[in-house]
């Protein structure tokens, strides 16, 4: 799975639903860039990490090598300088963000779902005005078992198959 490219999809994906003026971005490389004061709504995009199950339990198909489900899970992080109301306020762009997203259906893996939404209250120092809600996201992909690069090639062309097939 190319997390990376999972992040830029979404921020694509992203970019057709939400109104004019609203930022959308993979989260940043550093901090002080994700702490910059800003005057239009910001929504990043974080993959943050994956779950696996447990085990045997959790192989759902065989090639003859080791695959299993690999939950990939993504934050959005959404910040504003408004709540309610405007396009641009936060509780409308959970909205936007849950629409464009819950049934998405990324390269390689299946239908996006969402596992959960919170308001994050910042540190009276960091707060400025700003309003930050923190959206989680999840689809199934496959992790397959590293194969000499002829069975490579093969096993991604499978994985993508499993995933237009379904």
């Amino acid at each position: 799975m190319n997390y990376e490219l999972l992040e830029t999809q979404i921020v694509e994906r992203l970019l057709a639903y939400t109104p004019n003026g609203v930022v959308v971005v993979a989260f940043p490389e550093n901090n002080a860039e994700f702490a910059k004061p800003f005057m239009s709504a910001h929504i990043s995009v974080l993959y943050k990490g994956s779950h696996f199950g447990d085990g045997a339990k959790n192989w759902t198909r065989s090639i003859g090598q080791t695959v299993q489900n690999e939950i990939v899970r993504f934050d959005l992080i959404i910040r504003s300088r408004f709540l309610r109301g405007a396009d641009h306020a936060c509780l409308p762009l959970l909205k936007t963000v849950r629409t464009a997203l819950v049934g998405y259906v990324p390269d390689n893996c299946d239908k996006v779902y969402m596992t959960g939404s919170e308001m994050v209250f910042p540190s009276d120092e960091q707060a400025g005005d700003i309003f930050t809600y923190v959206c989680t996201f999840e689809a199934v992909t496959l992790a397959v078992e590293a194969f000499d690069e002829q069975q490579d090639q093969l096993a991604q062309t499978l994985v993508s198959v499993v995933f237009e097939e379904n």
